[in-house]
This record gives C-alpha cells, sequence and structure tokens, in this order.
C-alpha cells in the first residue's frame, strides 16, 4: 500500500513539473477554463511539431537501415564466397576410405603419424625383409619426399599390402583429377569474388536514397510553418502570462 502511494505520488510529481514547463504562470494559467483556449493552441503547435520531427527521424532512420542492410548483404555475399574458396583450396580430408595398420586413407588425403599428406601425385610400394615377417611401406609424395612405415605383425599380409597400394594410386589419380576440377572451380570463384567486391550499386543507391531522404526532409515547408505557429503559439502565452514556455 505505502509503495502504491509513493508510486502515485511520483507520478503526480512529474505530471506537475511537465504542466509546469508546458504552461509556466500562475495556477489560474494552468489550469482556469478562461485560459483553455490559449492552452489548445500551445498544446497543438507543439504537437504538430513534435509529429513532423517523429516523421522525419522515422524515415531517416529507415532510410539508415536501408543502408545498413545493403552493406551488410555486401559483407554476407563476400563471406560467402571466401569461404567456398578456401574450402576449395584446403578441402577437408574426407571421410575414411580404408586403413593399413597405422596408415589411414581418407578420400583427399593419407594419414599417418599425425601427418596429412595429399593424395594428389601419391605412389606407395612395400618392401619385406628376407623372412617375409615383417613389411615396409614407402610413401612418396608428388614432389618427391620419402616416408617409410614399418607395418608390424597382424598388420597385413603381403596381399592385403599390395591392395591396400593399388587402391590408394587409383585414389591418387582420381584426386588429380577432382585437383584439376578444383582449379577450375576456385578460378571461377575468384572471379565472382572480384566481381562482388565491386559491385557496389545497391549501396550506392541506397546511400542516395537517404541523402534524397534527408533533403526532402530538410527543405520540407511544413516544418518551418509548424515552428513558427509553435513560436507564435509561445508569444502569445508569454504575453498573456509573463512567462515563456520552456518545451
Amino acid at each position: 500500500m505505502v509503495r502504491a502511494l509513493i508510486t502515485l505520488t511520483a507520478v503526480a510529481l512529474v505530471w506537475l513539473m511537465l504542466r509546469v514547463l508546458h504552461y509556466p504562470g500562475r495556477w489560474e494559467h494552468m489550469f482556469a477554463g478562461r485560459h483553455r483556449r490559449l492552452r489548445h493552441s500551445l498544446a497543438e503547435a507543439r504537437a504538430t511539431v513534435r509529429a513532423l520531427h517523429a516523421r522525419r527521424c522515422l524515415a531517416m532512420l529507415r532510410a539508415h537501415h536501408g543502408v545498413l542492410q545493403a552493406r551488410s548483404e555486401h559483407r554476407r555475399r563476400i563471406a560467402r564466397l571466401e569461404a567456398r574458396r578456401d574450402r576449395l583450396r584446403d578441402p577437408d580430408p574426407g571421410p575414411v576410405e580404408d586403413t593399413l595398420g597405422p596408415v589411414v586413407r581418407h578420400a583427399h588425403v593419407l594419414a599417418y603419424d599425425g601427418r596429412r599428406l595429399d593424395l594428389a601425385g601419391l605412389r606407395l610400394h612395400h618392401e619385406s625383409d628376407r623372412f617375409a615377417s615383417r613389411f615396409y611401406l614407402y610413401i612418396t609424395e608428388a614432389d618427391g619426399t620419402q616416408h617409410v612405415e614399418p607395418l608390424g605383425d597382424g598388420q597385413g599380409d603381403e596381399e592385403r599390402i599390395r591392395q591396400f597400394c593399388v587402391d590408394t594410386h587409383n585414389a591418387a589419380v582420381k584426386e588429380i583429377q577432382l585437383r584439376l576440377h578444383r582449379d577450375d572451380d576456385i578460378r571461377a570463384v575468384e572471379a565472382e569474388l572480384a566481381k562482388a567486391r565491386s559491385a557496389t550499386g545497391a549501396i550506392e543507391q541506397a546511400e542516395e536514397d537517404r541523402e534524397a531522404t534527408r533533403q526532402q526532409h530538410l527543405n520540407h515547408p511544413r516544418l518551418p510553418r509548424a515552428r513558427k505557429t509553435l513560436e507564435e503559439a509561445r508569444d502569445a502565452w508569454q504575453e498573456r502570462t509573463g512567462h515563456r514556455p520552456l518545451l
């Protein structure tokens, strides 16, 4: 109950303070019926100016939002193309297709011992010791760099190793063909990206529209007339009461 009374008192004080600012003077000037027409003229002039200001602000906000939206769409389009280009340049390893001990062949890379080697141009061959009890997998990259991976017991017999080498060779040949197409795709995306970066027409149009909106409302004849009417109403109030409204 006490809180409600405090709230009502605060609201009443705020209302009274605004009343004083809007209609300064004696109590009768703020409330008496014989000054109602003067108060109405002042309130109507003030409301007209505020409505025109609000309309101008709303129009400018919409125009500015159009600029922000055009810029955002431009950035999103560039970001999508850049992400597509980056995926083509550095593709995902792809799903696991086969394993041979610690060596794992994905769709696009050969992984082992924490390394990832591109399949394109990769060559494999195997050797065994003199008793054919231990095998060694030789991995040669496209640039000639060679690695060797010993295969322990239970990591595949010779037939299994030979088949893994053959399948990896075929996958490497396939990856070369994919890489050729991928290079074409990269060039196409980069061309589209360059075109997208220079395609600022929507942004420029939105900025022109914003400036046109600003000029339209800046030079709108109604606002100067409304301001003049408000000043005349304030002058009339000051002449009657000796006090000039602050709002």
